[in-house]
């Protein structure tokens, strides 16, 4: 799975960012920087979406990218969820059938610590057994119950009619 870095320094919508690419360890970062809103996103890019999935276990990258923060063997969730908090600090996953993308957001003075929790549970997720039958749970009540959800509902009922015999008619 390949990688790519965004990040962005101090967003603004402001014309004089400075911009710069760079390959850090083979992993190709490109650096925007404006310095007038004290702010930083960054943005994990990753290869690889919901196509990627096995047939059998539809969904597993969105698992992995919603179970991101259950906690490791240094920090539980609960500790996870309170840092975050404390630095004001945005964690929003989202995935698509092509790739997929983690992105971080927060104040510039809080860059270092947030960003080594978030490297610490791109290495360290253990992905606890309570927590995944919970998910596993509430997943299922959510397409139990999708009369109550009409807009998720046309969007299955679309893909599954428009799309059939095409790796895209299954869910992202």
């Amino acid at each position: 799975m390949r990688l790519l870095l965004i990040f962005i320094i101090s967003i603004a919508w402001a014309q004089d960012w400075k911009v710069q690419k760079q390959n850090w360890n083979g992993v190709d970062v490109t650096w925007l920087e404006d310095e007038q809103f004290p702010t930083y996103q960054i943005i994990f890019y990753f290869a690889e979406g919901a196509l990627s999935d096995h047939k059998i276990r539809s969904g597993e990258t969105e698992a992995l990218f919603d179970l991101l923060q259950s906690g490791t063997n240094s920090y539980t969730k609960d500790q996870i969820a309170s840092s975050f908090e404390f630095y004001g600090v945005r964690v929003e996953p989202s995935v698509t059938h092509e790739y997929s993308t983690l992105e971080v957001r927060g104040m510039i003075q809080d860059m270092i610590p947030t960003t080594k929790l978030v490297c610490h549970l791109l290495n360290k997720t253990t992905f606890a057994n309570k927590e995944v039958n919970l998910y596993t749970k509430k997943k299922k009540a959510f397409l139990g119950n999708l009369a109550a959800h009409p807009r998720e509902l046309a969007d299955r009922a679309f893909r599954e009619i428009s799309l059939a015999k095409t790796p895209l008619s299954r869910p992202s």
